[in-house]
């Protein structure tokens, strides 16, 4: 492993290898910053077995499936542009944290990468942005963990109408 004193070495192996995992409030932001519907750039897969990503899942047509960013027939994020991130202040709390998780109280932890061979070693401000960022995931993931229960106790349904659902239950046009 490569240490470096700045965080992102801008490799792109993080946009251009996994699903970004989504939450409404990252749909929220991505929709109003590109004024895309989100059907546009949300899709779903199916729960993988053992995943490691917490975010909940959601009961789409009677299969457990995570929200993510949908990809480029390339596989790579349909945001992922030639520089980087087309939506890089609008980006989702997953990437604005990665590779960070949020730990107990108020720190953060370095998760396990399979896409980053650098060891990641943030000092102010840089440190304190990504410490804010982990906060307020873990709020927004809190909020959707409420929402994945509630829909998910109601037996589901497709992913329009789950859709539906998180505007309706932001009271949001999203």
């Amino acid at each position: 492993m490569k240490n470096s004193p700045m965080s992102c070495i801008r490799c792109g192996n993080c946009c251009t290898r996994f699903a970004v995992c989504v939450t409404p409030s990252d749909i929220e932001r991505v929709s109003k910053f590109t004024g895309k519907k989100p059907f546009e750039f949300v899709g779903v897969l199916e729960e993988a077995p053992q995943r490691e990503r917490t975010e909940p899942a959601i009961l789409i047509n009677n299969t457990y499936s995570v929200l993510v960013l949908r990809r480029k027939p390339d596989n790579k994020c349909k945001f992922y542009g030639g520089s980087g991130c087309t939506i890089y202040s609008a980006r989702p709390m997953l990437c604005r944290c990665y590779p960070f998780t949020f730990g107990n109280g108020e720190g953060i932890i370095e998760v396990c990468s399979r896409a980053c061979n650098v060891v990641w070693e943030p000092k102010d401000p840089e440190l304190s942005n990504y410490k804010t960022n982990c906060g307020t995931y873990k709020v927004e993931l809190r909020a959707y963990k409420e929402l994945a229960t509630k829909w998910n106790s109601n037996g589901g349904g497709t992913f329009s109408e789950f859709l539906e659902f998180i505007s309706r239950s932001q009271n949001k046009s999203i």
